[in-house]
């Protein structure tokens, strides 16, 4: 979807910016195209691991999406998987924004996912359990969510239950994350302020729908 979306949008893309490139599987897709890719990430685990890779006309850097400079010109950013979410104060967002016109050609689109508030607010997240197992570990990770929908943000606290087959030990973890979940208005508003139009918004991996009930909305701005 993503590379239609870039397609339709914007021709002969040869450079790509990715806020919160992970472990680097979307840079090795976009390789394979010839792209020239460059990823941030705020973990140095996750860029390490990107690097250990070494995916051709890719390099990789540990920083933070809302304060990074860099000089080279891109024709796309994408930022995939909600990381936009994370971000849960506008005027932090208008920052992430104005960084990322700053660092696209004229004429430069901004592909990104995120939570979208009706659906959120109609369909609040609620305990769920999950599992994983393979032959040397049993992970059960369970999610706790506080919904704040005043502030638009959900906070969740994961649990994970860890079993070691080899030693036969356990392991108890948690952590947290906080997401924001965006209506349109607020989005069109950031990317105003931040000089961006919008081209569209659509469902997540839907790009014939027009308008969002979905959980994640995708939206494709243009410099």
């Amino acid at each position: 979807m993503i590379k239609n979306l870039i397609d339709h949008n914007y021709s002969n893309v040869t450079r790509m910016l990715e806020l919160g490139s992970g472990t680097g599987n979307h840079a090795v897709y976009f390789s394979r195209l010839k792209y020239e890719i460059d990823g941030i990430d705020l973990s140095e685990q996750m860029i390490d691991i990107s690097n250990s890779k070494n995916i051709p006309n890719a390099k990789f850097f540990v920083g933070d999406i809302s304060n990074f400079q860099f000089d080279e010109n891109y024709d796309v950013c994408i930022s995939l998987f909600h990381v936009i979410s994370y971000i849960t104060d506008l005027n932090e967002l208008i920052k992430v924004f104005n960084n990322i016109f700053s660092s696209l050609k004229p004429g430069g689109i901004f592909i990104f996912d995120c939570w979208n508030k009706p659906a959120v607010i109609k369909d609040p997240p609620s305990i769920r359990k999950t599992f994983f197992e393979n032959e040397l570990l049993k992970i059960e990770r369970i999610a706790f969510p506080v919904n704040d929908f005043i502030n638009s943000i959900t906070k969740i606290v994961f649990e994970l239950n860890i079993l070691d087959k080899k030693s036969n030990t356990k392991h108890f973890e948690t952590e947290t994350h906080k997401m924001r979940f965006f209506s349109e208005e607020e989005i069109n508003y950031v990317s105003k302020k931040s000089k961006f139009k919008v081209l569209n918004c659509y469902n997540w991996l839907d790009i014939n729908s027009k308008s969002s009930e979905d959980y994640y909305n995708c939206y494709i701005l243009k410099k």
